[in-house]
Formats: C-alpha cells, structure tokens, sequence
C-alpha cells in the first residue's frame, strides 16, 4: 500500500491536534479537581458525583490516584464547607 506525503502530514496534524486536545482537556479537569469545593446549597451526594465525574475523566487522561489522597482532598471540600457553616451559626446566634 502506497501512503502520499499528504497523508502522512494529515496523520501528523491530526496526532498533534490529538495530544493538543488531551493535554488542554487535562489540564482543565486539574483545575478543577485543585478547585473543589462544596458549593452552597449543594447535597454531599452532589459533591460526590461532580467530584467522581472530574476524577474518573482525569484517569480517562492518565492521571493516577492514591486513594489516600482521594479520600483526603473529598475531606477538604466537606470540612471547609463545615466550618463555613458552623462561621455562620454562630454569627446568627450572637
């Protein structure tokens, strides 16, 4: 089988734009792991799907995961939300 120069630089362009597109996608799914936060309002249930859906895309994209530093940074975005609302319990009752 014959491959044209043109269609090798098409597979090049395409792979390049590929690996463009995985790494930018990583990239943003980073952030928003590093972001995490229990929004007001928000159910613990709701926490936990939005926080599994960035985890399970970023392991789509090759990122590893301790379960230690799972379980430690869904934690964090409880206890931050936690002292939150003991901070505005308290403002209400004084």
């Amino acid at each position: 089988m014959f491959i044209s120069k043109g269609d090798v630089r098409h597979l090049e362009v395409t792979d390049e734009g590929t690996f463009d597109v995985k790494r930018a996608r990583k990239h943003v799914f980073i952030k928003k792991y590093k972001l995490s936060r229990m929004l007001k309002g928000e159910t613990f249930a709701n926490v936990q799907k939005r926080f599994t859906h960035i985890v399970n895309h970023l392991i789509g994209l090759g990122k590893t995961f301790d379960k230690e530093e799972l379980n430690i940074k869904i934690l964090k975005c409880l206890i931050e939300h936690g002292s939150q609302r003991l901070q505005q319990y308290q403002s209400q009752r004084i």
